[in-house]
């Protein structure tokens, strides 16, 4: 089990933006120290001005749709912090559209940055993640029910389902794994919507949702945190 007076430290991906920027903030304004992935060097700046702790986030650049990307800067990561308490696998791609009609190449595109990062990015920070730890996957409502124009990002989002149950069963009384399944959150997936802002949910709900999971996982695993809008989604 964790020790109560470390300092814990989060890995998140995607975190420059939306619920991963949500995620970081909050966490960081926990007295964690964060290790902040994404592509966007200028955004991965804006976000360490951001936090109430500068020095506690440690942000590093990268694609994870590019296993490549993902092997260099994790070697550099897991070397400059080799304790892992808890993985954010966050990072992740929507482009709407029908299987019939999507443009060549969408699906491998989303499959990489949804499905196969998580996977990659897992298995290089296990060894790293000592009992106690969480690993939290960023799944979608789209895990459980598909929906029009859904396309290969509901395909994704499934499989993440699948590789979260199935790493829940590996690691069971060791490393605690959930699935976070939101529903429509005011991010930028939505931008140009015409819908009021508060038909939406907030990424810091998401991120508290996140929170309450991290507290009571000595002895409870919320292993999966499904979460709408009171309206319900669209």
């Amino acid at each position: 089990m964790p020790q109560e007076n470390k300092i814990n430290t989060a890995l998140i991906t995607g975190a420059s933006a939306g619920i991963g920027k949500a995620i970081t903030k909050l966490f960081i304004d926990k007295g964690f120290i964060v290790i902040a992935v994404a592509r966007n060097i200028t955004k991965l700046a804006k976000l360490k001005s951001e936090v109430s702790e500068p020095a506690n986030c440690h942000t590093y650049s990268c694609d994870v749709s590019e296993p490549r990307e993902i092997k260099k800067v994790f070697a550099e990561i897991l070397e400059e912090h080799p304790v892992i308490d808890m993985l954010v696998n966050n990072a992740g791609v929507f482009i709407p559209g029908a299987i019939s009609q999507e443009k060549e190449g969408i699906y491998e595109q989303t499959m990489k940055t949804n499905i196969d990062s998580a996977y990659h990015i897992s298995r290089y920070c296990l060894n790293y993640m000592p009992n106690g730890s969480y690993i939290f996957n960023m799944c979608s409502t789209a895990s459980k029910v598909g929906y029009p124009d859904g396309g290969s990002y509901c395909i994704s989002k499934f499989a993440l389902l699948g590789l979260t149950k199935a790493l829940r069963l590996e690691l069971e009384g060791k490393i605690a794994v959930s699935a976070v399944m939101p529903g429509a959150t005011l991010t930028n997936s939505w931008a140009g919507t015409t819908e009021p802002k508060s038909r939406f949910m907030r990424p810091e709900d998401v991120a508290l949702s996140i929170w309450a999971a991290w507290q009571i996982r000595k002895h409870t695993v919320m292993e999966e945190i499904l979460l709408r809008p009171h309206l319900g989604d669209f």
